[in-house]
């Protein structure tokens, strides 16, 4: 087993070469047909045509995309990000001191998801045919169809407009700290809103296979009690396909926060593409896919050796 997790890392490691290539060159393709000019940010409003014609000239911005890419590429295989076009940071100080409050943001919402998901699921297998059973199902697919962005206006109106309890935009502070999670609550159940209708679902219907198994039927007539064969026997074998969920469920966290940091204004790394999409940021939108995609794979490589980790019977390939 250990020979052939390592085989299937080396394997996995090898491939994200080529799956990082195509992806950053796409986008960088797929960016420079924006239309508008970032060399006007650079040189300033009161520059003149010709100081615009020598900028562009020294930045390449004439030679072919391909060899533009190639250009970027060699810069980042020597850890050189680039500076950002709008904010004249570096694209690593931009993405550093950005990250973490996505991270932290995607954490508080797969909690959320995780336990509201999980618990609906259980509840709803436990009382399968019951009408909690039915407003379970109800409930979780208005969370996996209503839009985010719907999903984050509704709580915007009632909650932040009409009863003034939480903040509507901004972070005010770390999770830890009382205006930090008042501020953090809204964005997170927008954005975890989807997964938690997902995975209640899934955990109703891998439940209620597990509690018609042989094995439940007998641990109750050894007169358990109800919560140890629910939770114990019932739960724990369950929770085998719902671990490939979660940890595929995280990284579309992370891409998700997009949107909803644009609603909140949350100042997030998802935020910061959209601004530098808007702006035709070249080097801060190449700098962010970078660490999107590393994030995806990453998180596609652990869940599935999580998977083999947990179920001896999944072979690794």
């Amino acid at each position: 087993m250990r020979a052939g997790v390592l085989r299937y890392l080396a394997y996995r490691l090898i491939m994200i070469i080529p799956t990082m290539l195509a992806i950053t060159f796409i986008v960088f393709f797929m960016i420079h047909l924006i239309p508008g000019d970032p060399i006007r940010a650079i040189a300033g409003l009161n520059a003149s045509p010709e100081d615009i014609e020598r900028i562009k000239r020294e930045l390449g911005w004439y030679d072919p995309i391909p060899i533009q890419y190639a250009r970027w590429l060699l810069r980042t295989l020597r850890g050189d990000l680039g500076v950002s076009i709008r904010t004249g940071k570096s694209v690593a100080e931009v993405i550093s001191s950005t990250l973490p409050k996505t991270f932290e943001l995607a954490v508080i919402s797969m909690i959320f998801a995780v336990a509201f998901g999980i618990g609906l699921g259980t509840i709803a297998a436990y009382r399968k045919g019951t009408a909690i059973d039915t407003a379970t199902i109800i409930l979780s697919l208005l969370g996996a169809s209503i839009p985010q962005f719907l999903i984050g206006l509704i709580l915007i109106y009632i909650f932040g407009l009409k009863l003034e309890w939480l903040p509507t935009v901004g972070r005010l502070g770390p999770v830890y700290s009382w205006e930090g999670f008042k501020s953090i609550l809204m964005p997170a159940i927008t954005l975890g809103a989807y997964s938690a209708g997902l995975l209640a679902r899934l955990t109703r219907t891998s439940m209620v296979k597990v509690l018609e198994s042989l094995y439940i039927t007998y641990a109750r007539s050894k007169g358990l009690p109800q919560n140890v064969v629910l939770m114990r026997h019932g739960l724990r074998n369950a929770l085998i396909p719902i671990v490939t969920v979660i940890g595929i469920q995280f990284g579309f966290l992370m891409g998700g926060a997009v949107i909803v940091e644009t609603i909140f204004a949350w100042p997030g790394i998802g935020k910061q593409l959209v601004d530098a999409i808007i702006s035709r940021d070249f080097p801060l939108v190449q700098g962010i896919v970078l660490v999107y995609t590393v994030i995806f794979i990453v998180i596609n490589l652990v869940v599935d050796v999580l998977y083999a980790v947990i179920d001896p019977r999944v072979e690794l390939r």
